[in-house]
């Protein structure tokens, strides 16, 4: 009577132990789509913090990457003009490509006004500019600053590069 009673209770405790089991590997894979299903800007801001790692190592051209799959992947147009800025800043600073830079600073110029990039954008188109000798495309883009940003935090810089310019000191 005893076994009996064991392979009674065997019985009747395999099928809870499948219901736990299949539970258990519901919540499981559950967590698993949730953790594959991040936001784009999570996306996008995980290249452009990996972009900055590679460029504090000295991988310009892997930073690069990261951030055109940054720009790729994001919504915010905040976050875009970041991953164009930081682009442009390693393209004219590490890759020595002024005119490749001027073309992102661009791009942030016409697409992205409303971002905190677009005043620093501004001004270092003019910068790239004045340092490749284009005193009239310069002289514009510092003007520029200075008619939108009057307070601004390279207002001073501006002004004193103008002044440079029109007394025809490079």
């Amino acid at each position: 009577r005893c076994a009996k009673n064991v392979k009674l209770f065997k019985v009747q405790r395999m099928p809870m132990k499948r219901i736990v089991n299949v539970l258990l590997v519901l919540l499981f894979l559950q967590g698993r789509v949730h953790a594959q299903a991040l936001p784009p800007d999570a996306i996008a801001r995980f290249h452009i913090n990996e972009a900055n790692y590679f460029a504090d190592v000295g991988k310009y051209l892997e930073s690069i990457e990261d951030l055109n799959t940054a720009f790729d992947f994001a919504d915010a147009a905040a976050i875009k003009a970041e991953a164009v800025s930081l682009k442009a800043n390693i393209l004219s600073t590490f890759l020595d490509t002024p005119q490749a830079a001027a073309l992102e600073y661009n791009n942030i110029v016409l697409n992205f006004p409303t971002t905190p990039f677009y005043e620093p954008a501004i001004f270092q188109t003019g910068m790239l500019r004045y340092q490749s000798g284009d005193l009239p495309g310069s002289r514009t883009f510092f003007q520029r600053y200075l008619n939108e940003f009057p307070a601004g935090p390279r207002a001073a810089t501006a002004e004193f590069l103008l002044s440079a310019i029109d007394e025809g000191r490079p």
